[in-house]
């Protein structure tokens, strides 16, 4: 436990620490932070309640050449990789590691876009880096991706936009969804967007999620293997719920500091969409619900510049208590968070 502990910390200090960096400093101190969020995620050892899984799926692929690899996973990005790692004797280690390069490379990318960086990272620490990026390792590298699509949708750059969106889809199918934002990226240039996002969102779709439809639907729909899974789902879309709650309480604001509000107000209304579906099919809008993640924590991360100097300090000091009791209440009473207990890693003995 200890070290997500550390994990938290980390960017708390940094965040709050009682002098300026300068830029040569800022950057070693981002540098450090990613490199030991790399080796946490990436060298995990027995961590996530898939870990065995991952290891049967990597070994199926003992036999098999780059194509049949990259059919095998389903999910080609992520077959491919893993079919390099095995080939290179490296095995899960190396495929986590990959991976946590992918999704970190996001994080602090997007995190970089946000007016208090390292805010952003403390809000995700306990759900999008402990839960996420520990325990769904093609999901994770999908959102790695996704946060870069973000952070191009910042720039209202259509091309990074939908390039990062296509890799996020190669090592998670599910992650096409995102991929109809292009037509609102750029409000100025309305029919270039439109066609384009219209044309690349239908084309992923047929690649990656039509022909795969039927194993989606087994997977997460009516499946009795994820029975109990209502009350995480309850839980984690009520925090996306949350997040949206405070965006359109603030959205007057929101407007008048960031010129991101068409994303986000996207982001927000499906958020409010999908909590419903926490009721009726829970696994299928918990799964979905996982690309918001980045979403929620921009949103609570950016109420202290929001509010102002004075009493930012006191929201940023408020929203690191929550986190730190989301911390408690996760590993205390979710009913599969022993898969998490206790950390392991390659470098402890």
């Amino acid at each position: 436990m200890l070290s997500y502990w550390i994990l938290l910390a980390a960017p708390v200090i940094s965040g709050m620490a009682p002098y300026r960096l300068n830029g040569g400093a800022r950057k070693v101190a981002v540098g450090f932070g990613a490199i030991l969020l790399i080796l946490m995620i990436g060298l995990r050892y027995r961590v996530g309640c898939d870990w065995f899984n991952y290891i049967v799926d990597i070994d199926d692929l003992n036999y098999t050449g780059p194509l049949q690899a990259m059919e095998i996973a389903s999910d080609p990005g992520y077959g491919l990789v893993s079919w390099l790692c095995l080939k290179l004797n490296l095995g899960i280690y190396g495929v986590n590691f990959f991976c946590a390069v992918i999704f970190t490379w996001g994080l602090f990318a997007y995190a970089g876009k946000q007016p208090l960086r390292w805010l952003t990272i403390v809000v995700a620490v306990p759900m999008l880096i402990i839960v996420v990026a520990m325990g769904f390792t093609r999901q994770a590298a999908a959102i790695g991706f996704l946060m870069l699509a973000f952070a191009a949708f910042g720039e209202r750059n259509l091309v990074k936009f939908l390039i990062f969106v296509a890799l996020a889809t190669t090592f998670h199918k599910t992650a096409v969804i995102m991929a109809p934002l292009a037509i609102i990226i750029d409000p100025t240039r309305r029919v270039g967007p439109l066609i384009i996002g219209g044309a690349v969102s239908a084309a992923l779709v047929a690649a990656f999620l039509t022909s795969k439809l039927d194993t989606l639907t087994h997977n997460y729909i009516g499946n009795a293997e994820w029975e109990g899974e209502g009350a995480a789902a309850i839980y984690r879309l009520g925090l996306n719920l949350g997040a949206a709650a405070v965006f359109f309480l603030c959205r007057k604001r929101w407007r008048e500091k960031y010129d991101d509000i068409r994303l986000y107000f996207v982001l927000s209304l499906a958020a409010v969409a999908a909590f419903p579906f926490a009721f009726v099919e829970p696994v299928a809008a918990d799964r979905m619900s996982l690309y918001l993640l980045p979403y929620q924590a921009a949103v609570f991360a950016r109420l202290p510049d929001i509010y102002g100097r004075r009493l930012g300090l006191w929201i940023s000091l408020a929203a690191v208590i929550a986190t730190a009791a989301l911390m408690v209440v996760w590993f205390a009473f979710a009913n599969n968070s022993w898969c998490w207990k206790p950390y392991g890693n390659l470098l402890l003995p």
